[in-house]
């Protein structure tokens, strides 16, 4: 993620208009209303760009609530001084003014909604305040703006921000005496913000959207960005970012791709069969995560807890042949063929992250042990963690290979130290053999969605035991071979491309 910085603001003068002159009143049947801050600090609607800044209009249909009272723009539409009169009765002096009506919750709270509508390089309607003793107001920004320029691939629906702060809900209009209007300050929840589009916006090309935010410091502000077909992608600050009053804050996201289904992340790897591959183990949150354990062919685990290790009631001897899927205390009675796959509804992964996710095949997993680099690592982007980064070689003297972190050149044409380039990261996380986890600091083991494969020795075959993937850093072993079905392994999903993540 890039931000900008602030943007200045640019000085305007209110052009002159006419109407009622200003007066004082202890009731006030129409009220003048002029923005009263340079110009991306206060407004109605942020028309089209101007040199230097946004310009500031009143906007027609526009309503003020006047210690509670609502008044509607009578004159003065596109301007910067407008007049409006009452729509629900007239209101008693001194006045206290929220601007957009429809936000005030009292005269010194507002609601920040939880969705914004869309608008080019726009925003409709965002919170202003005035304060006076005559029909005079001069209004000023409560909040800020973040102004989020996007390019990429496809088109975008939706726009969802989130943070460990509220960046919607009920505002207290808090005074600062460095501040000649309120700040707008939400001091609890966990509102998010979302921008839905009325059709499609496309981002081949930068588009602009704006979004107003109280005022705060935001820690793992997070944009999440989703195209017509509900595939997505998601940026998180690795820094605080800080709105202020009547400031615009920019954040810039170019190269944009569409790499989230049902909320769970995958990966291009450039391979010929365009196949993509999660992020995550089945149950793990990031990369470096073992996440879950599973037998072949089961969909949940067979504890309750890792941390500390709660077996289910019903599997209180661990990981067992006994227990096994479809497994009848002699032999199997489904999937008893070599090279059989996995259905949809004995498969962990379609079951748990949804339609279109399923465990790789054999083929799929040579695919990328045969086209890809994999390197033994002690941390992943910095953070300690125990596994092996995978990626696509760019040499071919480099496919199918595995180094080590000991002293070991890297091969060429890659930085794999800062990991910039499209990889997945699989964690030491060893299994289950009963009760026993094995190999828990030097061996990463995969279940694959299918039987043992028809090349391999007759025996082999014969077995009808599960292929698997087994990378044991003390003997350096790429193992593809096969193994029994009930061991507990760590489950690595896929999912074939699909041109709706360009739409």
């Amino acid at each position: 993620m890039a931000l900008a910085g602030l943007w200045a603001c640019r000085k305007e003068a209110p052009p002159a208009t006419s109407g009622p002159s200003p007066q004082p009143a202890s009731e006030a049947s129409f009220f003048t209303a002029s923005i009263g801050e340079s110009t991306p600090e206060a407004k109605t609607s942020f028309s089209p760009k101007e040199a230097g800044g946004y310009s500031v209009r009143w906007s027609s249909g526009d309503r003020i609530s006047v210690n509670g009272k609502e008044y509607l723009l009578s004159t003065g539409a596109g301007t910067q001084t407008a007049h409006f009169g009452p729509v629900s009765g007239d209101a008693s002096a001194p006045f206290k003014v929220i601007y957009p009506a429809s936000i005030r919750n009292n005269d010194s709270q507002i609601v920040l909604p939880a969705t914004q509508p869309y608008a080019d390089n726009s925003i409709p309607a965002w919170p202003m305040y005035a304060e006076s003793s005559s029909n005079s107001l001069t209004f000023g920004a409560v909040c800020g703006v973040l102004k989020l320029s996007l390019q990429g691939t496809g088109s975008v629906k939706s726009i969802r921000i989130s943070a460990d702060q509220p960046v919607s809900g009920a505002a207290e209009l808090v005074v600062d005496s460095r501040e000649p209007y309120p700040l707008a300050n939400i001091t609890g929840g966990n509102g998010t913000l979302t921008m839905t589009m009325d059709a499609p916006v496309s981002i081949a090309e930068t588009k602009v959207f704006l979004f107003y935010l109280p005022v705060n410091e935001f820690t793992n502000l997070c944009i999440t960005i989703t195209n017509p077909k509900g595939y997505s992608t998601q940026r998180t600050a690795n820094t605080s970012q800080k709105i202020d009053r009547g400031k615009v804050t920019g954040v810039t996201l170019t190269g944009l791709a569409f790499d989230r289904y049902n909320g769970h992340r995958f990966v291009n790897l450039g391979l010929d069969s365009g196949l993509r591959w999660c992020a995550c183990n089945l149950g793990a949150d990031r990369p470096q995560d073992a996440g879950d354990f599973y037998a072949w062919g089961a969909l949940t685990p067979y504890y309750t807890s890792l941390s500390p290790l709660t077996w289910k009631s019903d599997r209180s001897n661990g990981y067992v042949k006994s227990y096994a899927p479809y497994y009848n205390g002699a032999s199997y009675s489904k999937y008893t063929t070599a090279g059989a796959t996995l259905e949809s509804g004995d498969d962990a992964v379609t079951q748990t992250m949804g339609s279109g996710f399923r465990q790789a095949t054999y083929a799929e997993w040579l695919e990328l042990l045969n086209n890809c680099f994999i390197l033994r690592a002690s941390s992943y982007h910095g953070v300690t963690a125990n596994g092996f980064y995978v990626f696509k070689a760019k040499s071919s003297l480099d496919k199918g290979k595995i180094k080590w972190i000991d002293g070991e050149a890297a091969p060429s044409g890659l930085d794999y130290n800062s990991a910039r380039d499209a990889h997945i990261f699989l964690p030491v996380g060893g299994y289950f053999d009963g009760k026993t986890r094995n190999n828990t600091s030097d061996g990463a083991f995969f279940y694959l969605g299918s039987l043992s494969h028809s090349g391999w020795s007759a025996s082999d075959v014969a077995s009808i035991n599960a292929c698997c993937l087994s990378i044991t850093a003390g003997d350096r072993i790429l193992d593809k071979a096969n193994w029994e079905r009930y061991f507990g392994f760590n489950l690595r999903g896929v999912r074939p491309y699909s041109a709706e993540e360009s739409e």
